[in-house]
């Protein structure tokens, strides 16, 4: 049965309550804010270890002058030899002394910078690092080393100044021939060996063989004359002037190019000793080197014993008499 609808009646459906409708709101993700949430815990931080405290006396030790910097050397030496390595990166630091400017003498190593003074305090535990500055790749950096290693003065550090001798920096070289000499006659025994093993076996350069040669009279090894005087020859007007120089510095002769005549000498006075090779000299020997040979008596006796002209041989032969005599009394 169908419904009946009246002609013109509306076919609209009939009205909805309004609070059936379901309202949508489009909202943009990016504006909502997360809910607040409680911030986690961090772990607990890790005790420094002695590297981490060594960095912080080192930078520390950036900022003292002398005199100042001892509280930060005794918490270093505290922290134990573990530690040279780090300390050794802070090497030099703030210098105290500086090459690069005017003075009158050349600091000794503890006095180079705080840094430099801690690795002294280290003593021989800071061989090793002291060793590895010394070959590092900047000059002035191998010079400062240089100082500390003078300053030790440790056995384990001779081959290292040995090998400081022919470095290519003339104050790394004059520091480590002073310092070897001023350690003692074990030491100088000690780098003029390897120093003559590797003129003798031709390790050498041109260069570093100039080196070689000038290290060894620096430390008046007497022994280098038997090596020095086969380097003589024709070809080499350069080479054969400092040879010549350096044979007459060690023995007080002057045989110039002569290779004849200075191994003849050698032959029947290399067993003489130096300082009898200068007594020589001072009697009878050549003019050019009599005021040289004065003073090198005089320094290696500790005092001056008189005056003499180069011309008298009577004064000459008085004052190698006196210098005689000084080495009589103390039994040398």
């Amino acid at each position: 049965m169908q419904a009946f609808v009246p002609v013109g009646a509306s076919l609209r459906p009939p009205s909805i309550p309004k609070d059936l409708f379901v309202r949508v709101e489009r909202i943009s993700v990016g504006n909502i804010s997360p809910a607040p949430q409680k911030a986690p815990t961090p772990p607990p931080e890790p005790p420094p270890t002695p590297a981490m405290r060594a960095r912080k006396l080192v930078k520390t030790l950036e900022t003292v002058g002398p005199g100042l910097e001892e509280p930060t050397v005794r918490a270093l030496l505290k922290l134990g030899p573990e530690v040279l390595p780090v300390i050794g990166e802070g090497f030099p630091g703030l210098l105290w002394f500086n090459r690069r400017y005017p003075h009158r003498a050349v600091a000794r190593g503890r006095d180079v910078s705080p840094v430099a003074r801690t690795l002294v305090a280290f003593g021989e535990a800071s061989v090793e690092t002291v060793a590895r500055l010394m070959r590092d790749r900047h000059p002035d950096i191998r010079f400062y080393a240089t100082l500390v290693a003078q300053d030790l003065g440790a056995p384990g550090l001779f081959h290292s100044l040995a090998e400081a001798t022919l470095d290519d920096d003339p104050g790394v070289r004059e520091v480590a021939a002073a310092a070897l000499i001023g350690i003692g006659p074990d030491a100088t025994a000690h780098a003029c060996g390897a120093v003559r093993s590797a003129v003798r076996d031709d390790l050498l350069m041109r260069v570093p063989l100039t080196y070689a040669i000038a290290a060894l009279t620096r430390m008046r090894d007497p022994s280098a004359a038997r090596v020095l005087v086969p380097l003589l020859g024709p070809d080499d007007p350069e080479l054969n002037d400092l040879t010549i120089r350096a044979l007459a510095v060690l023995t007080g002769q002057t045989f110039g190019r002569d290779v004849k005549a200075w191994t003849k000498w050698l032959d029947k006075n290399e067993r003489r000793g130096r300082v009898e090779w200068l007594l020589e000299s001072l009697e009878r020997g050549h003019e050019s080197v009599f005021d040289f040979v004065c003073d090198e008596l005089a320094h290696l006796s500790g005092e001056r014993l008189g005056e003499a002209s180069a011309s008298s041989s009577r004064d000459r032969k008085q004052l190698a008499k006196a210098y005689r005599e000084h080495w009589r009394r103390r039994g040398a």
